[in-house]
């Protein structure tokens, strides 16, 4: 499975991306077992959640014209962030994956998002704190990630808004209704 999904985004994606792709396919993979979920599914839902991340903002925003895809204002300042919801639908299309779970994952690791499933969250998680990447305070998340995955999820969830907020970007709605579903779980 996994040379098939390399060979078949080397054609798609810049070696950066592709190898992004992978670290967060097998870290998808060891989380999903952890969680008691299929290595398979996470493996395929964390290869591919970048299946969009090259096409440019223009053509992001015109494929999801093309299918159908909600546009919300955020998305339309921040076309990048439209790359899951397209993803998902050509992975769906392109590679006839039709698991739900799979697509959701690959749909919402952008901006997360109110009742998504344990294999979005694990890839949300998985696409922050894959092996390449390397920022301040990275390790202990890793690890608390590993120890807690809910703790973990939410100490995920906290670093990318802090980061948003830093750059001054715009928050987007599903990444505070998700950081608030977390945090009422967490008071459960």
């Amino acid at each position: 499975m996994e040379d098939k999904y390399r060979a078949l985004l080397r054609h798609r994606l810049s070696e950066k991306t592709r190898l992004h792709s992978l670290g967060v396919g097998r870290m998808a993979r060891e989380l999903a077992l952890a969680q008691g979920l299929s290595g398979e599914e996470g493996f395929t839902a964390g290869i591919l959640h970048d299946y969009a991340r090259e096409m440019g903002e223009g053509s992001l925003l015109s494929e999801a014209g093309r299918l159908g895809l909600p546009v919300d204002p955020v998305m339309r300042i921040h076309p990048i962030l439209l790359h899951g919801s397209v993803g998902a639908e050509l992975v769906r299309k392109e590679l006839g994956v039709e698991d739900p779970e799979i697509l959701e994952a690959i749909r919402c690791h952008t901006v997360g998002g109110q009742g998504i499933g344990p294999l979005a969250r694990i890839v949300y998680a998985a696409d922050i704190l894959e092996p390449s990447r390397d920022f301040p305070g990275v390790e202990e998340l890793r690890r608390t990630l590993q120890e807690d995955f809910t703790r973990g999820l939410i100490q995920v969830v906290e670093s990318t808004i802090n980061y948003v907020l830093r750059q001054r970007y715009l928050l987007h709605p599903a990444t505070v209704d998700f950081w608030n579903e977390l945090m009422g779980e967490e008071k459960k």
